[in-house]
């Protein structure tokens, strides 16, 4: 089944597959500003359950992650009101592994139990061994807002973006 970016972006947020660890790569510590996206690693699986906990965005500084089988999204929020994200998906096939990044950074915003994100850049990036002339790096896309309903504690984030599946990312250590 051939699979171009903007299915494989979709299928970040459809996927039911965030039930295991992907394979650990070393993470360089955080610089003091978010300047790019975080770099991947492996961390805990992410589920969909709901959280009864208020917002509290005082607990959204920090970097969090959730990973699959073939999924891994990261976000970096600064105190000062500024994001990264990367959402990644990769998977072995019969020619060759494919892989789908989304890199985005910009700034962040909460009212209540909304998080707005507001992207400054957005990038992405395509490896398909199936169909490598349409393959791509960095190739830039639209900077859209993105809304979700938040809840966050010190030990979970529980993400819900408008049209999507609900997300549970824990911090990284």
């Amino acid at each position: 089944m051939r699979r171009d970016g903007a299915t494989a972006c979709a299928l970040l947020f459809l996927l039911s597959g965030c039930d295991g660890p992907s394979e650990p790569a070393p993470r360089p510590a955080p610089p003091p500003a978010v300047t790019s996206a975080p770099a991947p690693t492996s961390g805990p699986a992410c589920t969909a359950a709901a959280s009864t906990v208020a917002p509290a965005a005082e607990h959204l500084a920090g970097d969090w992650i959730c990973t699959g089988s073939t999924t891994e999204m990261r976000f970096r929020f600064s105190s000062d009101g500024r994001y990264a994200s990367r959402e990644s998906m990769e998977y072995d096939g019969a020619n060759g592994r494919f892989v789908f990044h989304r890199d985005q950074e910009g700034r962040y915003r909460t009212t209540g139990n909304r998080l707005e994100l507001t992207p400054s850049r957005s990038t992405r990036t395509r490896r398909a061994p199936d169909d490598p002339a349409n393959d791509y790096a960095d190739k830039p896309e639209q900077a859209t807002p993105r809304l979700f309903t938040f809840q966050a504690t010190p030990t979970a984030l529980h993400l819900h973006e408008d049209g999507g599946y609900a997300l549970v990312l824990v911090p990284i250590a």
